[in-house]
């Protein structure tokens, strides 16, 4: 059987220690990221100043500690999650749907203001 001719050892491994750092730099900087914000939303909504740094700690050590109870944990928890983001969308749609959005709400025939007949030309100023 015969394989396929790569570009050899050296450049597939050192292509595989460019992505490993690519990587390892997004997740840092996403786990900056999500400190910031959540450190923005602590101050707005709870008056409480954490600091970015030790959020981005805290869920790092939540991940790992998730990593480590398995993957049966992580499924678990994840499914709470997903189960919690659909109920608040369903909900957010039943109310937006039920109360209208916008300040006009929701007028069935609404999109029909937006219509003209194609005899109209569009008045140019």
């Amino acid at each position: 059987m015969r394989h396929a001719a790569g570009d050899g050892y050296t450049a597939g491994a050192g292509s595989a220690g460019v992505a490993l750092l690519a990587y390892h730099t997004i997740q840092a900087a996403v786990y900056g990221l999500f400190g910031a914000v959540m450190n923005g939303l602590a101050i707005q909504y709870l008056n409480l100043d954490v600091p970015w740094w030790l959020i981005a700690l805290v869920t790092m050590a939540v991940v790992r500690a998730l990593g480590a109870a398995g993957v049966d944990v992580g499924a678990k928890v994840l499914a709470v999650f997903v189960l919690a983001e659909i109920s608040l969308l369903l909900a957010f749609s039943v109310v937006l749907f039920l109360k209208g959005g916008g300040s006009g709400g929701l007028v069935p025939g609404s999109s029909s203001r937006c219509r003209r007949r194609s005899t109209e030309r569009p008045e140019w100023r």
